[in-house]
Order: C-alpha cells, then sequence, then structure tokens
C-alpha cells in the first residue's frame, strides 16, 4: 500500500515552483558570481601569479619604482571589473587598452596572465549557484 503526505507533497511543490522563479531571474546570483570573480582576479593581481605560477620578474625593476610588476601607475589592477550581461551571465574584464599585451605577451613582453579565477573560486561559485537555486541564498 502507497501512502502519500499531501501536505508534504504541496510543500515540495511550493519549494520547486520558489526554484523554478529563481532560475528564471538569475541576475541576483550573476551579481554575487561576478563580484566573486573580479575579487579573485585582484588577488592574483597582487600575488604577481597567473595559473602556472609566478610571473617572469621584470627586466629592469627600479622602473616600477618598487610597487611591483604591472604596478606602476596601479591603473591596471583599479580596472579589474565585473558586470552582468544579459540574465545568466556574468563577466569579469578590465577596461584598459593595454591589458591584453599584458595577459597574452607581446613579441619584447612576457605574459603575465592576470585575468584568470582559480579552482577554489571557481567551486565556491558552484557552492553559490547551488545555495541559490535551492534556499535563494547567493553568498
Amino acid at each position: 500500500m502507497l501512502n502519500v503526505n499531501v501536505e508534504a507533497v504541496a510543500k515540495l511543490r511550493a519549494e520547486f515552483r520558489e526554484m523554478q522563479k529563481r532560475i528564471g531571474n538569475p541576475k541576483v546570483l550573476m551579481d554575487v558570481l561576478g563580484a566573486k570573480g573580479s575579487k579573485n582576479v585582484v588577488q592574483h593581481f597582487d600575488a604577481e601569479e597567473g595559473p602556472m605560477g609566478p610571473w617572469a620578474p621584470l627586466k629592469n625593476p627600479r622602473r616600477s619604482g618598487g610597487a611591483g610588476i604591472l604596478k606602476d601607475t596601479g591603473r591596471l589592477r583599479a580596472a579589474v571589473r565585473f558586470r552582468t550581461t544579459g540574465q545568466a551571465d556574468a563577466e569579469v574584464f578590465n577596461q584598459v587598452s593595454y591589458a591584453a599585451y599584458h595577459e597574452h605577451g607581446t613579441e619584447n613582453m612576457p605574459r603575465r596572465k592576470f585575468m584568470w579565477i582559480d579552482r577554489q573560486t571557481r567551486d565556491g561559485m558552484r557552492k553559490s549557484m547551488i545555495r541559490w537555486i535551492l534556499k535563494g541564498l547567493a553568498n
């Protein structure tokens, strides 16, 4: 014999409808994920590290005035931003025109990748998505 608790089924349906509403409008979640991503990019910038380890040292360290690699004016670090694009996308970007030269390197300049998000942060972002879908808590 099968017994079904009607109240439990009704509660489950209501919770599922709430999840569907949240999934249908994920802007809040995208804002949280974008903020986490940009914070992580800045952390790597401050640590002077790319996904493969420390950045290549400067050829002429005196040129930076002791500020560190890529930190001469502070403009590149300060230009790390995020934005939500559409309903279900967030992107981390840098609005300084020369950022790509440092990110990818050139013939005369080593690559110093700083626009990346590490595994620990990506795992935290996944957990945030699951919490948001299940409970409406994005942080």
